[in-house]
């Protein structure tokens, strides 16, 4: 009878310190009001100096969780404006860095006609973010020169085909 006692006690204190290990390697703090009023506060701060990629952080963090529920009732037209904002922002900011990385995987593959259409991409803090800004200004050199290349082979080949038609055969070997 011990025994069961024992071993039933055995697992009883395994299965509370599994949990309690589970919660904390998860490392997620459900905000409660207080703090979650001066987080709201802090984000709107943020959005006000254009920080946008810092609200994006604060809002949608991993650690320190946002609920819905646990806004007080003062702040809850705070937190959906917020809500609303950053959302948006958050699609923005994700669709260019997926446009970036689309145009990088154009140049790596050595597509580098393609990847011309980087230059007309416009990217501030906010409408990107940071790392995304870095690799587009890291690209932006490749993408001029190809343009440059691709334009001056674009009118190359016009200009050959024009000499073809024409059939000014001695004047084509340059181009070759």
């Amino acid at each position: 009878m011990k025994r069961k006692i024992l071993k039933m006690k055995g697992l009883l204190l395994t299965g509370a310190l599994t949990f309690f290990l589970a919660l904390n390697v998860s490392g997620q703090v459900i905000l409660k009001k207080k703090d979650l009023q001066t987080r709201l506060d802090l984000i709107s701060n943020e959005i006000e100096k254009s920080n946008f990629e810092n609200a994006l952080g604060l809002f949608f963090s991993k650690e320190e969780v946002i609920l819905k529920d646990n806004v007080p009732k003062k702040y809850v037209s705070k937190y959906e404006s917020l809500s609303s904002i950053l959302t948006e922002k958050k699609s923005i900011f994700d669709n260019n860095q997926r446009v970036v990385s689309d145009f990088k995987v154009l140049i790596d593959n050595k597509e580098f006609c393609k990847s011309i259409g980087l230059l007309d991409l416009e990217l501030t803090a906010t409408s990107s973010y940071k790392s995304t800004r870095d690799i587009h200004t890291k690209l932006l050199p490749i993408a001029k020169e190809a343009k440059q290349k691709c334009e001056k082979n674009s009118k190359d080949f016009t200009d050959w085909e024009q000499l073809y038609k024409n059939q000014e055969f001695e004047r084509l070997y340059y181009l070759l």
